[in-house]
């Protein structure tokens, strides 16, 4: 990134730098971005959605490691009161879910629609959500 190049300008569609690049899934973009300006980490745009809520929404598994190891808001929530996991349960993204539930997310957060990530998940999916949180409270 050039000096001075500003994260917090918006393309015709509202997303930033860091958003645009997390939502197409550019790992290296992201993380570039985020050293030149880790203050940006956080910045939503006007749906409430981070740039963790959209690699979460396009599964982009990579990208959503790179925002928690910088210390992103993981429990942010978007107009409609979902987080990144509801985003990535409700599209079936299992490595971000997993990837999610491994950085010690809030899996009981509900959304406007008082549902939890796990009630977006398709049948077969159900327990998925708790499975891992179990796995992962096993390491504690």
């Amino acid at each position: 990134m050039q000096a001075g190049a500003r994260t917090d300008l918006q393309d015709n569609n509202g997303y930033m730098a860091l958003s645009s690049a997390a939502r197409s899934g550019h790992h290296e973009v992201v993380e570039q971005i985020l050293s030149h300006d880790p203050n940006c980490k956080d910045a939503a745009d006007d749906r409430g959605y981070t740039a963790l809520h959209c690699a979460a929404r396009s599964g982009h598994h990579l990208v959503v490691e790179v925002l928690i190891k910088h210390n992103c808001s993981k429990n942010a929530l978007i107009h409609s009161g979902e987080t990144a996991l509801h985003l990535a349960a409700r599209s079936g993204h299992k490595e971000v879910i997993n990837t999610l539930i491994q950085s010690d997310i809030d899996i009981s957060i509900k959304d406007s629609k008082s549902k939890t990530a796990r009630d977006y998940l398709s049948k077969d999916k159900e327990n998925y959500i708790e499975k891992l949180a179990l796995e992962r409270n096993k390491k504690v």
